[in-house]
């Protein structure tokens, strides 16, 4: 994990307006009974860890659309303690707490959904760069400028890009969080807490917010110039994206893009255990969107010719 968040924030730096898009295989150490499980087949050998990547040509353009598969629940939260991947306080109180708060106050079919996956946790999607500022590598969760007011509190709650990761309980009311370095909160400067939300995982919400994504994503593409239909797919998804069927048409992500795009456009994918890519939809050199890495969505990279030369577009 600390890997991947490096190499993205050089990418963002370096290639501010590019749109990125790639996924991580794996980031966290193997089990005991997988170690087990190898060492009696072929033997357990364990790979150094890397990053391989491609960068294409300037007539390829390259899109990206995320579409979330997890819902909110309850109000939004403020993670006031944290060491780590130890969520240690929820709005002053033990996480515990503030889940089994949470879980009270849910309708019947958000307990179900609870009940069948558990919560997972939303952190609030790091801000941009600055270009007023020399950026000092620090994720800029929060300033410690004037609070807003409650008005700009609830627009900004509306629109927020969470970044949703998997929570483990433990036996003294604290929450593990694999996959994200909280680092120190509260911390020396800035806010003393962070925002997050708890979410739940629907995935028939998730394949219906996934359709209306990708009509976004159309009516975009009809205000660039040159741009050629797609002439192929990639879509890297959660593993808990994928229903108890095994083919891939009853996946999320192959048989919308197919719906929607055409059934001979060509799409491979693989489930990872992060999808890296900008939140929403980005079309890349429009505005620069930092470059995260996702948790529990569906995220489909679309490649088309995009020829820079005029000559050639005519043709």
């Amino acid at each position: 994990k600390y890997a991947t968040k490096a190499v993205l924030d050089g990418l963002d730096i370096a290639f501010p307006e590019a749109a990125k898009f790639g996924c991580v295989c794996a980031d966290l150490p193997p089990t005991i009974s997988g170690i087990s499980a190898a060492i009696g087949e072929n033997g357990f050998r364990p790979l150094s860890p890397g990053v391989c990547g491609l960068i294409l040509p300037a007539d390829i353009s390259l899109h990206t659309v995320v579409s979330p598969s997890s819902v909110r629940i309850g109000p939004e939260l403020r993670l006031t303690l944290a060491d780590g991947y130890l969520v240690k306080e929820i709005n002053g109180e033990s996480p515990a707490k503030a889940l089994a708060e949470v879980s009270r106050g849910a309708g019947p079919l958000e307990q179900l959904l609870v009940e069948r996956s558990g919560f997972l946790l939303g952190l609030e999607a790091p801000r941009q760069h600055s270009e007023k500022k020399v950026w000092d590598g620090a994720e800029s969760w929060g300033t410690s400028e004037r609070a807003q007011s409650y008005t700009s509190m609830m627009k900004q709650s509306a629109s927020s890009d969470w970044l949703v990761r998997s929570i483990e309980p433990s036996a003294n009311g604290t929450l593990v969080v694999r996959r994200e370095d909280l680092k120190k909160v509260p911390r020396r400067v800035g806010p003393a807490w962070f925002r997050c939300q708890l979410h739940v995982l629907d995935l028939r919400w998730a394949r219906k917010e996934l359709q209306l994504m990708l009509q976004r994503y159309l009516s975009l593409r009809m205000f660039l110039q040159n741009l050629q239909a797609p002439f192929g797919a990639l879509v890297c998804q959660c593993s808990t994206t994928v229903g108890s069927k095994e083919s891939e048409e009853s996946e999320l992500g192959y048989m919308e893009l197919s719906n929607v795009l055409g059934k001979d456009l060509p799409i491979t994918g693989a489930l990872t255990n992060g999808e890296v890519a900008p939140p929403g939809i980005y079309m890349g050199g429009l505005d620069g969107k930092r470059t995260t890495r996702q948790g529990h969505t569906v995220s489909m990279c679309l490649f088309s010719y995009e020829p820079t030369n005029k000559d050639e577009a005519d043709k």
